[in-house]
């Protein structure tokens, strides 16, 4: 090998591994997409599409419910809906995600982090893409792509659905085929009635991609949100100091199918409360309370216990049932 030739191949491998070298010195120690190699990290679990966290502070024993919906930290848990869960200490509202300027949520590997501007960009740049969103004073949302009509849909962790919208006329899909539900609005002091349709793998686009998720369009509702049935599916860079959100697709898939039991139930005041059911079922009516369960008195002690079998149990049939206010009981 001549000496010209020699000298060639020193300066391609130099100009090879120089770069790598650099990366290695820069980046030594964790991966930079691990918790441990970012400014401050707290781990989430998700069960039933509810998301908590655990404080940094290293009290692993008390948990909160990760809930967008509510624009500050409370510790008020009536607040929410469910709250029948073992060692919850909390909420943490808006502000929760909103305080770290730069928030990751890792939902593959169950962490959420406050990012350096740095580590953000190094993750924007790989894997991840931007996506179309907007930023408002107490809240944020994405944009969705339903039958070549655009979407913006409120980013809530604290809703466990996929894809929720306000009921209009002129909405593309609203004939296709779908669920028909009657519903119980129980947060105002006039509980009011309403109906909502259900739909299962509808064709939605984020980022250029088509995916299947379940839909809803409710009565109820008064802004479209999308919930952690969809979320979850992703992991997220929310940057609040640029109003930038950057998203990439993990191994957790998008739930397709709503939750539609024959009957859902609430715990409300101690109260196990039908607050939704589907139109053809008249087994029981909307605001009844159930008394019993399986021959055992529903209590404040067992309530959760009670809920959770309810909720795990598709068809009611199945169990001993003493309900008040029924409607053609059998």
């Amino acid at each position: 090998m001549d000496k010209f030739t020699l000298q060639l191949l020193m300066l391609v491998n130099m100009r090879l591994i120089l770069p790598l070298f650099l990366f290695l010195l820069f980046y030594s120690g964790n991966p930079l997409d691990e918790p441990s190699s970012f400014n401050l990290c707290e781990q989430i679990e998700i069960k039933d599409n509810v998301m908590f966290a655990w404080p940094s502070d290293g009290n692993s024993s008390e948990k909160h419910i990760v809930h967008s919906g509510i624009k500050t930290s409370t510790g008020i848990l009536e607040k929410v809906g469910k709250n029948c869960f073992a060692g919850l200490a909390g909420i943490y509202g808006y502000d929760y995600l909103n305080k770290k300027q730069v928030c990751y949520i890792n939902f593959e590997d169950g962490y959420i982090c406050s990012l350096k501007e740095s580590e953000a960009m190094y993750l924007a740049e790989n894997g991840f893409s931007e996506v179309d969103s907007n930023f408002k004073i107490n809240s944020f949302s994405i944009s969705i792509l339903i039958k070549r009509r655009k979407f913006d849909f409120k980013f809530d962790t604290g809703f466990e659905g996929t894809f929720a919208l306000p009921y209009k006329s002129n909405i593309p899909f609203l004939k296709d085929s779908h669920a028909v539900l009657e519903c119980l609005e129980t947060s105002s002091t006039k509980p009011e009635h309403y109906i909502e349709r259900s739909y299962s793998r509808k064709s939605i686009g984020f980022n250029g991609i088509y995916y299947g998720s379940a839909i809803t369009v409710s009565q109820g509702l008064k802004l479209p949100k999308v919930g952690m049935g969809f979320l979850k599916g992703f992991n997220w860079i929310i940057d609040f100091k640029n109003n930038k959100i950057y998203a990439r697709k993990n191994s957790k898939s998008i739930d397709t199918f709503p939750d539609n039991n024959e009957y859902t139930c609430n715990a409300i005041d101690d109260k196990l409360i039908i607050i939704k059911k589907r139109a053809q079922r008249d087994d029981y009516s909307l605001g009844a309370e159930i008394k019993s369960v399986n021959n055992l008195l529903v209590t404040r002690e067992n309530l959760c216990e009670m809920l959770d079998l309810l909720h795990t149990t598709s068809d009611w049939k199945s169990l001993q049932l003493t309900v008040s206010n029924l409607n053609n009981a059998k």
